[in-house]
């Protein structure tokens, strides 16, 4: 714990100090340096000798004291220092706003109410961590006997066997004399078990490990990046006599202006990226004029938040059924722009770095990325073809992943439970019955302000509402229509074998013909259809009904079981392609536009359940039943600010891979609230 409360610290007031430099520039560059040095400089004095200390490995109970005493001072200029003060004031103030509310969260992590109470509540869940403990090694011997008792193993126990028998000195022998080299590919992705099956192999001069840890996108999978770095550093360090580190910066895959570009950024903003992880240009021949450079488009959406943020009386979906409703708006409203960019670029000169000639942008030259899309992708296809550009869209090789299977879904779901708000806000914005946001939103505010009382009531609630006693009548008669359609449908799901009316609803509300227009339309039919043939076989075993079939896909999918049956096509080559900033890695386009870049990143806090590292441990909160009331421990904050931190280099690293996908020109779009 103390190692992961002193990266923390070592992360916040290495921040914080930077901001102080920042500050002080800014002074001196206003001539007014003596206002720093007076206002901000016994602040600056003290963060730097806790910086110091913390860099250091210390952190005692001086220390705590120490940061608990930083002293605050509020910044008001003389007289004679208003005038230049003024220039700054509004970038001082930003500034001084961020480097406080860091120090003050690092306070709010481990130091309130004390430090003593802190380590006192952390200590009176000990013998509840353990009781978890023994309950999960209880689990594990008993799925192990199972497992035993049926013969058969799963690719975790591969690798752990593998382990185990490596262990054998003799046994790891006999491999090290097998391989004369070992080569590693994509390092970065390298986790733990891994790495220990390979250094089992391996000997001093036999290993060529390749890699570049500003590209490990794959935490998810446990991927270490530390594991890369940690031996880049030691090699480098020449710690390692047998190990030598080749830095291979030159990148011939990006124009000129981009590689300058992302080098301007992530020198900014990603830790470590000094002139060893700088890319340098290895693209010749590039004529100046179509050397082009990258753009960045941000969007302003004018949405606002509601001022009530209070629990939700009236039901929980409620709150993600307004976020559903935001973030709809805003995606409509970015893909219609990004589709404006792309059929400006289409027909375009450029120079081919691959041919070394000129030659005219096709739309198979540009791709789309987005950090997922399994809703944007449909989104931002349906733009496209709204300016009659061919696209496809390539989603994630789970079955249930898919556009079309997930609309299909959420339509039987409505049948089953219209007072379920996101895929009742899902099956309205498809093509089923084509709501735009605008209206989706319109029934919304319409229902708010004609119930004042009910403003926090859940969309279906709304939506009901509106196809009543709805003011416009164009709209209020569409979602009559949708309301009528799915109540007749859930009528006939109770009159129809399940297998018949899953088929009918596909084919009545127009779905299964739609898919087929889209791109790839005939992988989407035949998702379609499986789904329907999945339903024949699950009635043939079951006791069927709409709503233990819904149940029983809902299993499938939290399982991760491919449905096995769907029919794949050969995508189409000519459009733009839709992808996620994953499967493009490796990859690389003419023309890259990169979208979603104003979405929020939500995080868990998992203050009130178990809190894991696989070197700290586990972390549970307290909780004193008497006074009902609960607060999470040290090693729990310890271990999240680790999970943010690690969630948010995940995240820098993600931008990376999709800026470096561009060989001739970067767009990165956004949409945002506000201008801040």
């Amino acid at each position: 714990m103390q190692r992961l409360m002193l990266d923390d610290a070592v992360r916040t007031f290495g921040a914080v100090c930077r901001s102080h430099r920042s500050l002080a520039a800014l002074f001196d560059d206003a001539g007014i340096r003596e206002m720093y040095d007076e206002k901000l400089g016994p602040q600056a004095e003290a963060v730097l000798s806790i910086y110091e200390a913390v860099k250091n490995g210390r952190l005692d109970m001086e220390l705590i004291e120490e940061i608990n005493g930083i002293p605050v001072t509020r910044i008001v200029a003389k007289k004679a220092q208003k005038e230049a003060y003024e220039s700054i004031k509004a970038e001082v103030k930003a500034t001084n706003d961020g480097l406080q509310e860091e120090i003050k969260k690092f306070r709010n992590r481990y130091l309130v109410p004390d430090f003593k109470t802190r380590l006192d509540e952390m200590s009176a869940t000990y013998g509840y961590t353990v009781y978890y403990l023994r309950l999960l090694g209880e689990f594990e011997r008993r799925y192990e006997e199972k497992k035993r008792e049926r013969k058969v193993i799963d690719f975790a126990d591969m690798e752990h066997i593998a382990v185990r028998i490596l262990k054998n000195e003799d046994a790891a022998g006999v491999m090290r004399r097998r391989f004369r080299f070992i080569f590693v590919d994509e390092y970065q992705d390298t986790n733990n078990i891994q790495e220990t099956l390979i250094s089992s192999v391996a000997r001093p001069d036999n290993v060529f490990r390749v890699g570049d840890v500003k590209q490990c996108i794959y935490k998810f999978r446990q991927a270490e990046p530390g594991i890369f770095t940690d031996l880049y550093r030691r090699y480098r360090a020449g710690l390692e006599p047998d190990g030598t580190a080749i830095d291979l910066g030159r990148n011939f895959r990006s124009n000129d202006a981009t590689i300058k570009y992302i080098n301007h950024v992530f020198s900014e903003i990603m830790e470590g990226y000094d002139e060893n992880a700088m890319l340098y240009t290895g693209v010749k021949g590039v004529p100046a004029e179509y050397d082009f450079m990258p753009e960045v488009h941000l969007l302003l959406s004018g949405a606002s938040q509601d001022a009530e943020t209070g629990p939700d009386p009236a039901g929980e979906d409620m709150p993600d059924a307004d976020d559903e409703l935001e973030d709809l708006t805003k995606e409509e409203a970015e893909a219609e722009y990004i589709a404006k960019i792309a059929r400006s670029i289409i027909g375009t000169e450029f120079y081919d770095t691959r041919s070394g000639s000129m030659k005219k942008a096709e739309a198979r030259d540009i791709v789309i990325l987005f950090r997922a899309v399994k809703r944007r992708g449909e989104v931002m296809s349906r733009a496209l073809r709204n300016c009659s550009i061919e696209s496809h869209v390539e989603e994630s090789e789970e079955y249930f992943d898919t556009i079309e299977i997930g609309v299909a879904l959420n339509l039987l779901t409505c049948i089953d439970n219209m007072k379920r708000d996101v895929p009742l806000i899902s099956v309205l914005h498809s093509e089923v019955f084509g709501f735009t946001p605008e209206e989706m939103a319109g029934i919304r505010t319409a229902h708010s302000e004609a119930n004042m009382y009910e403003r926090r009531a859940p969309y279906w609630k709304a939506f009901e509402w509106y196809a009543e006693s709805g003011p416009d009548g164009a709209l209020r008669k569409k979602a009559e229509d949708a309301r009528a359609k799915l109540l007749e449908w859930r009528m006939l799901s109770r009159m129809l074998p399940l297998a018949d009316f899953v088929w009918k609803v596909l084919v009545d509300s127009g779905y299964y013909r739609m898919a087929g227009a889209m791109s790839e339309g005939a992988r989407r039919q035949a998702n379609l259809k499986a789904l329907a043939d999945r339903a024949v076989r699950f009635s043939k075993d079951n006791i069927a009904t709409l709503s233990s079939f819904i149940s029983f896909i809902e299993i499938l999918k939290s399982k991760k079981i491919s449905n096995g049956e769907t029919t794949m096509v050969g995508r189409d080559d000519d459009g733009i392609r839709i992808s996620t900033i994953h499967k493009s890695k490796g990859l690389e386009f003419p023309f890259v536009i990169v979208g979603g870049l104003g979405h929020r990143f939500r995080r868990d806090s998992n203050d009130k359940g178990f809190s894991f590292d696989s070197e700290a441990g586990i972390g549970l909160p307290y909780i004193d039943p008497q006074r009902r009331f609960w607060r999470s421990t040290l090693i729990q904050r310890a271990i999240n600010a680790k999970s943010r931190q690690d969630e948010y280099s995940e995240e820098l690293r993600l931008l990376y891979v999709a800026m470096t996908r561009a060989r001739n020109k970067l767009i990165l779009v956004g949409t945002y609230n506000d201008e801040e």
